[in-house]
């Protein structure tokens, strides 16, 4: 591979814990491709960092309040959050695998701001 893969994994519940983390960590064994952003709702703190420490893996987690429905605009404050962590750790993939709604809507509206800043 000629180039770093680094990842933002939007939503790391039983989906990304069953097929996408696993398959990630498998396939960094002979490329560089890490996991090195993890995003996820404050409600499923303790579940993803117990799930991260046995696996042996370290991203920045950054939990987001669960009582956002981020129907309207994106705080401004959490969209400047999200673009340091690209910029810091050259995010060049996401992936996006959310289960609460919010999720959803939050992750559809970064996509579109992360391809507009690219």
């Amino acid at each position: 591979m000629d180039k770093d893969v680094n990842i933002m994994l939007i939503g790391c519940g039983h989906h990304a814990r069953r097929i996408y983390v696993p398959s990630i960590v498998k396939i960094s064994k002979k490329e560089s491709v890490k996991i090195r952003v993890v995003v996820d709702v404050v409600f499923e703190q303790e579940t993803i960092s117990k799930y991260l420490n046995k696996i042996g893996i370290s991203p920045e987690v950054m939990f987001i309040d669960d009582s956002n429905s981020f129907t309207g605009d994106i705080p401004v404050s959490l969209v400047e959050s999200l673009n340091y962590r690209v910029k810091k750790f050259k995010i060049n993939a996401v992936i996006i695998s959310p289960f609460f709604i919010s999720l959803k809507s939050f992750s559809s509206k970064f996509c579109l701001n992360l391809a507009s800043t690219g």
